[in-house]
């Protein structure tokens, strides 16, 4: 006998456990009135049935996972049962309701067990043969007596019996439906909900950047101002580099002011077609002079006449990748066995497919699944908003970006662009 137990209420159960074993001690109780209603064997049974449901709500707890203790319990009423019908009239019996019952109730449980119905069938023509034979007295075959023939009594039985099967296994079909219709508007509702509070975690930290970026506005524009005015003054050539490269510093605080200002917006650059390769070396040129990346390898692993062309904003792009490397760079920092950063661009199903690898440490488990979804960053400082300002980026112009860990250690981003012809 196999089985697939799945009881999908509990609480539910075991209250129905108590209400039977009551049903049964007071069912039992009617013998000994003056003029009882059955006869000694039912009382015997409902007395059984009673005690039987009373143990079982009291060891509820110990065998709650336990999927035998409710087949054996399923199957001892249905064999109880067959005694009670044998002795009530048989297929005329005011108890072969019961059998419904059990079938139906044992699919709301969520107590599955697919000879339950057949072993129902085989107990009630047990059943109605004893009675017709008077197994249990004469007093059993009165009922059978009002049909005119044996083979009316046949073709009744054997309808019963179908009835009885039928009820098992449509209970099982509609309950399933139903219970698996149930499980899948929750699934949609948590996935809705999930996806409403990354919405509304996203907005939030547009918003507090959107703010950050006008406090900043003013402060970086009387900086650059103020430089713009020594560098018109004479000094010397060491003083006019450290004010060039504080200016440089300036210009790239702005333009990542600017990207922060156009985070979550349908807007962007204009759009040109963009050659891969010469993309990453001039960026990878820049992103090497950076202190930073001092001491760190770059290598691109793709050939210099790759041909592969993305049509998007330059700009917008270049701030993508620009965070993707400094990501990777920063990653490295703390490895001593040797920093290196490989790159890789292929092509896969109409897609350009950018592979940015690092031998850092990678990332856990938990925060890899979750990357996009609360702000997540491996930084003792971060705060994850350029992760979030990367993808958003890519995915405006019909990409996608991922992160894996790398088999030998590190971690990889792995981002998706639509070729151009």
């Amino acid at each position: 006998m196999t089985a697939d137990y799945r009881v999908f209420n509990r609480l539910m159960l075991r209250r129905s456990l108590a209400l039977v074993g009551a049903m049964g001690g007071a069912a039992a109780c009617l013998w000994f009135l003056p003029s009882p209603p059955f006869s000694a064997v039912f009382a015997a049974c409902a007395a059984l049935s009673g005690l039987t449901h009373f143990a079982g709500w009291l060891l509820f707890p110990r065998f709650k996972e336990e999927p035998l203790f409710y087949i054996s319990l399923t199957w001892f009423n249905i064999a109880l049962l067959s005694l009670v019908v044998m002795d009530t009239g048989g297929m005329s019996s005011p108890m072969l309701f019961l059998f419904f019952w059990i079938m139906i109730s044992e699919a709301i449980y969520g107590i599955e067990d697919r000879w339950v119905p057949l072993f129902a069938a085989a107990c009630y023509l047990v059943s109605v043969y004893g009675s017709l034979r008077g197994f249990l007295g004469p007093h059993t075959t009165l009922p059978a007596l009002a049909y005119p023939s044996q083979l009316i009594v046949v073709v009744v039985a054997g309808l019963n019996c179908a009835y009885i099967v039928l009820a098992g296994l449509s209970s099982r079909l509609i309950i399933g439906a139903m219970l698996a219709k149930l499980a899948l508007d929750k699934e949609q509702k948590d996935g809705l909900l999930k996806k409403f509070s990354e919405l509304d975690a996203t907005a939030q930290i547009g918003a507090l950047a959107h703010h950050i970026a006008h406090d900043l506005r003013g402060p970086l524009a009387a900086i650059s101002g103020g430089l713009q005015l020594e560098m018109r003054k004479k000094h010397t050539s060491d003083s006019m580099e450290a004010f060039r490269d504080l200016n440089n510093t300036v210009d790239l605080l702005a333009a990542s002011l600017s990207a922060i200002t156009r985070f979550g917006k349908s807007s962007c650059g204009p759009v040109e077609k963009i050659e891969l390769a010469e993309f990453f070396r001039q960026l990878v040129a820049v992103a090497s002079f950076a202190p930073q990346a001092r001491g760190v390898r770059f290598v691109r692993k793709y050939p210099e006449e790759l041909g592969l062309c993305v049509c998007a904003s330059r700009s917008e792009l270049q701030q993508a990748y620009f965070n993707i490397l400094k990501n990777a760079v920063e990653a490295v920092d703390d490895n001593s066995s040797g920093k290196l950063i490989e790159i890789d661009i292929l092509a896969a199903a109409g897609d350009v497919v950018v592979e940015v690898s690092d031998n850092g440490p990678g990332m856990p488990p938990e925060l890899l699944k979750n990357v996009f979804r609360r702000s997540a960053t491996t930084k003792k400082d971060g705060t994850g908003v350029g992760l979030l300002i990367t993808r958003e980026i890519l995915v405006r112009h019909g990409g996608d970006l991922q992160f894996a860990n790398r088999e030998g250690g590190g971690l990889k981003a792995i981002t998706r662009l639509p070729l151009a012809g």
